[in-house]
């Protein structure tokens, strides 16, 4: 488990109160922990909160793991190396240019029964849905995960319908960032990201666009009714 390598090292340490023990992270040096430390601190806040006010929230075991993913997506979004501007982006949906096929996808929590929901809704340039799919899977450990899952069932959808020429397009600016990016991903859902890349190079042509999530939901939940939908539930 990654937590147990990070915190490991600390384990015999001893603090009096709260603030002793985050100025001991401090003085150690390892910002990188620190940053990890008061990202976890608040989703444990968040947690007490949800817990008291009897409100849904992430199981105790997906804490960490949650926290590292908003940890991994903040520094993407204040890391100025990472140009914003070589990533499409719209924050209206439209139709794609011919040849192309648009695949908007996108993730809904449902954590009260602690399962995820993921849909695609696939469209010609004339705007007309050719295909959409929902499925039900189990609840994965960070919300950009589902995200990341989303977009690869997208891509093996449009495989499926014979599609070779689309846009993938989704409201998680990280992760399609991720997606454009030509290094390895090092992050959490890294494989998620690897995995969806290798789908891709099987179609003829294709990129991966950012959407503002507004639009994104009513591109991709709202419209089922008019698409042939085909329901997949996990096992």
């Amino acid at each position: 488990m990654v937590e147990d390598v990070i915190c490991r090292p600390h384990i015999l340490d001893r603090f009096a109160n709260f603030k002793d023990l985050f100025l001991g992270f401090l003085k150690a040096g390892d910002l990188t922990f620190v940053d990890r430390f008061v990202m976890v601190c608040r989703s444990v806040w968040f947690k007490r909160n949800a817990v008291r006010l009897k409100q849904v929230s992430l199981p105790y075991d997906q804490i960490f793991s949650d926290a590292a993913a908003r940890l991994h997506e903040f520094h993407l979004a204040a890391d100025p190396t990472v140009m914003t501007a070589s990533i499409p982006s719209s924050n209206s949906w439209s139709p794609p240019q011919t040849p192309f096929y648009k695949a908007n996808f996108d993730g809904a929590l449902f954590q009260d029964i602690n399962k995820a929901g993921i849909g695609v809704v696939i469209r010609d340039s004339a705007g007309l849905v050719i295909g959409a799919l929902s499925e039900i899977i189990s609840l994965p450990p960070s919300v950009i995960e589902v995200e990341a899952l989303a977009c690869q069932i997208a891509i093996i959808f449009a495989r499926e319908l014979g599609l070779q020429e689309v846009v993938f397009e989704g409201d998680s600016e990280t992760l399609i960032k991720s997606l454009n990016s030509e290094s390895t991903s090092l992050s959490q859902f890294g494989h998620l990201v690897d995995d969806s890349r290798a789908a891709a190079l099987e179609l003829q042509s294709y990129f991966f666009s950012h959407i503002a999530c507004v639009d994104l939901m009513r591109a991709v939940w709202l419209d089922f009714s008019k698409a042939k939908q085909v329901e997949i539930c996990a096992p």
